[in-house]
């Protein structure tokens, strides 16, 4: 579980996220609210960390096993994980046929931050809960003020 976890983390990561949302156009009706989504949230996540400071799991629970790449910034919120929701959220508003697909990687990206150790539920969850908002508010914003 730990080699397949380790890579479905990396769904979360900006190089795979930035390129989903910059690779969808070509396939399918889709705006810049997922780019402007996944700016803005990741600019909050950046801010959120630095304002609680919150330490890494594997560093607080002896028991967990600490990454051969040790983390430099703080647990909350889940920067993995607000991604991928604002991609597979922004995604699923534009094409709801590939809703399912979007959110159970998303979901196993949340998961996959708590199984590594590098986050705490609460982490994810606020993670997740942030990702969403953000695309709403950029798929809102861009319908109704943008036309």
């Amino acid at each position: 579980m730990d080699r397949t976890m380790s890579a479905i983390t990396h769904l979360g990561g900006a190089m795979f996220t930035v390129a989903l949302l910059m690779a969808l156009p070509l396939a399918f009706p889709f705006g810049w609210d997922g780019i402007v989504s996944l700016t803005a949230s990741h600019l909050a996540v950046q801010a959120a960390k630095r304002s609680f400071g919150r330490t890494r799991p594997y560093v607080t629970l002896p028991h967990l096993q600490a990454p051969a790449k040790l983390l430099s910034d703080h647990s909350f919120p889940s920067g993995h994980t607000t991604a991928i929701f604002s991609a597979a959220t922004s995604i699923s508003l534009a094409v709801p046929s590939i809703a399912p697909a979007m959110y159970l990687a998303a979901f196993a990206v949340g998961w996959s931050r708590i199984y590594l150790g590098h986050h705490y539920p609460s982490d994810v969850v606020f993670g997740a809960v942030t990702g969403t908002g953000f695309a709403v508010a950029a798929r809102y914003a861009f319908q109704h003020l943008f036309g």
